[in-house]
């Protein structure tokens, strides 16, 4: 067991079973794994910064500390919770000056 802390979230690693206990990292929102960042106000650059630490982890399953599993395609689902929360602050940065509508 290896304990991984950032500065925001302790996560749990269980190196013999590729298993990450999420503390606040990450959530499941809707059945989708999510940057929990908008629910717990960590703020994005260090929740995105404790999601790549974990991307760096040999993981099969994710555990989220309140509630939820992810145990298919774990590396696919960790990027792709990156990648939709970066497109999210794009169109909310862009809809904010007009550049964009909704």
């Amino acid at each position: 067991m290896q304990e991984l802390s950032s500065e925001n979230a302790n996560n749990i690693h269980f190196i013999c079973c590729k298993t990450l206990i999420a503390n606040d990292a990450l959530v499941i929102e809707n059945g989708e794994l999510e940057i929990a960042y908008l629910k717990f106000a960590l703020g994005l650059k260090r929740s995105l910064k404790s999601v790549e630490m974990i991307k760096q982890l040999e993981l099969d399953k994710i555990i989220c500390y309140d509630g939820g599993l992810v145990q298919k395609n774990v590396p696919f689902n960790l990027e792709k919770s990156i990648l939709i929360q970066l497109m999210r602050q794009s169109e909310s940065f862009l809809s904010k000056r007009n550049i964009i509508n909704k």
